[in-house]
């Protein structure tokens, strides 16, 4: 289990399938696949813009550079749902 900065104020669970984030402000609690969630962390460390999130993810996953309509869908869905 992890917990992320406090400005965010969730607490991470994470599993070979995807993970669980819970935010402790709002008692809400998020599924995620493992890709939203690899999304999540990338926004995270390099700001919540596709470009920038596939060009972090490119580094672990070749298949990252294709993928940028997924990456933008996945920020789409990560903002609704308040987690950037």
């Amino acid at each position: 289990m992890r917990t992320l900065p406090p400005e965010h104020s969730l607490i991470e669970v994470a599993w070979d399938d995807g993970g669980a984030l819970y935010d402790c402000g709002s008692g809400d609690t998020h599924l995620l696949d493992p890709f939203t969630l690899a999304v999540l962390h990338a926004a995270r460390q390099c700001g919540p813009t596709p470009e920038a999130v596939r060009e972090l993810l490119a580094r672990t996953d070749d298949t990252a550079v294709e993928q940028l309509s997924r990456i933008e869908l996945a920020l789409d869905q990560l903002t609704a749902a308040r987690l950037l």
